[in-house]
């Protein structure tokens, strides 16, 4: 059985939605390109049967979103198309500098076999 890949489901979900313009899993080298979405995923065990098969991970994922002009729309879709899938967000502002940013939060369990996400 194969673990479900969260990191790879992020990025995907992120480039794909209106507004983004940048998505990437690791910090620019210039803040360039504006709206932007930072993310980064981790996992651990949550059950793991006998035969020593992870079939249920727990997912941690956090999303910063900056921009120079506000994010209320562009968190809202990322709020919506991961709700779409079963994950549950909580979001904080966290202006920096000259910068609008907006961290969400998520954690839930996936089971890697039947690919359906459980809200922690």
């Amino acid at each position: 059985m194969k673990k479900v890949d969260i990191k790879e489901i992020t990025q995907t979900l992120l480039a794909n939605i209106n507004g983004i313009n940048k998505a990437s899993s690791s910090y620019p080298t210039s803040w360039q390109i504006f709206p932007s979405a930072i993310h980064k995923t981790s996992s651990k065990p949550h059950f793991i049967d006998f035969e020593g098969n992870e079939l249920q991970s727990e997912w941690n994922i956090t999303i910063e979103l900056y921009s120079d002009k506000t994010l209320t729309d562009i968190t809202d879709h990322v709020i919506q198309r991961f709700s779409n899938i079963g994950f549950n967000l909580s979001k904080k502002d966290a202006n920096t500098a000259e910068m609008k940013r907006v961290i969400l939060e998520a954690v839930a369990i996936v089971d890697n076999n039947s690919k359906i996400v459980y809200q922690k």
